[in-house]
């Protein structure tokens, strides 16, 4: 029996030696650098999501699929949420789920997506690396809670109008988190 407990206690340690491990190769562990400067103006071709959050990267593989399709290519992914999870209904969450363009497309890309540029404004930014798909997950757990103690010690006020802004640069291997300051 004290054979199987060891066995039992070496399997549960290995297991958290992974995940811990897992965690910080994704930077759960890491310090976040918060700085505020202009960030924009944005060009970008989305598609309109209501609902789960963790939804929108459906939305993201059809788009840039139907854009390589249409021959618009961009490495550079954009998503404006405008709800808080903790606040509004999961069904209500709305957000735009897109990819940055330098110039407005064809019409006929518009027809089934939309087209809108996002000015510049002062803002908040953290930068968070893409290490694997996990990242995707990990990086808001440690963002936003980074932006709210960020407001709160340095008496911002956040710009909810205009949501908040993740590009996900993909050459440079990096999440730009983006919240406008009022």
């Amino acid at each position: 029996m004290k054979k199987a407990l060891k066995i039992f206690a070496i399997i549960i340690l290995v297991i958290a030696i992974g995940l811990a491990a897992t965690a910080l190769y994704h930077g759960m562990f890491s310090n976040l650098t918060v700085e505020v400067k202009e960030m924009g103006p944005y060009k970008m071709i989305y598609a309109p999501h209501q609902g789960s959050y963790y939804k929108v990267g459906e939305v993201s593989d059809k788009l840039y699929t139907d854009m390589v399709a249409n021959g618009v290519e961009s490495d550079i992914g954009i998503g404006v949420y405008y709800d808080d999870p903790a606040k509004v209904e999961e069904s209500d969450l709305r957000s735009e789920i897109g990819i940055l363009v330098d110039e407005k497309p064809e019409d006929k890309l518009i027809e089934q997506y939309e087209y809108k540029e996002i000015a510049q404004a002062k803002s908040a930014v953290i930068e968070f690396p893409i290490k694997s798909t996990l990242s995707y997950m990990f990086a808001p757990a440690k963002v936003y809670p980074a932006f709210v103690k960020y407001g709160e010690e340095n008496n911002i006020e956040w710009n909810e109008e205009l949501g908040s802004i993740e590009i996900y640069d993909i050459p440079a291997k990096k999440i730009i988190y983006i919240m406008a300051v009022k």
